[in-house]
């Protein structure tokens, strides 16, 4: 599944409401929002297809999860990632979120 994740970060879109949820999740500014969702691209740990969105896959790491259209090479939204964290924490960030 990594192997689809072959375009560069570099040339990679996010849509407006990607960026506003990293940005209010990492609480920063709109350039470190983008970087940190290209470096989460680029790490690609865990890759899988969505269950809900055809053609869509989930990119994951140890906090977020990343969802991405490849046609479009475009992450169009992210959301905390509930499947690596303990509990505690998960119940922290959802609060937050």
């Amino acid at each position: 599944m990594a192997g689809l994740l072959t375009k560069p970060w570099a040339t990679l879109s996010f849509t407006k409401h990607a960026i506003q949820q990293m940005s209010m999740r990492m609480e920063c500014d709109r350039d470190t929002a983008i970087n940190y969702m290209a470096n989460i691209y680029s790490r690609g740990q865990i890759v899988y297809e969505s269950k809900t969105h055809p053609g869509q896959l989930k990119i994951q790491d140890d906090r977020f999860v990343l969802c991405y259209e490849p046609v479009a090479h475009l992450i169009v939204t992210v959301f905390v990632n509930g499947f690596l964290q303990d509990d505690k924490e998960f119940a922290r960030l959802k609060r937050e979120n």
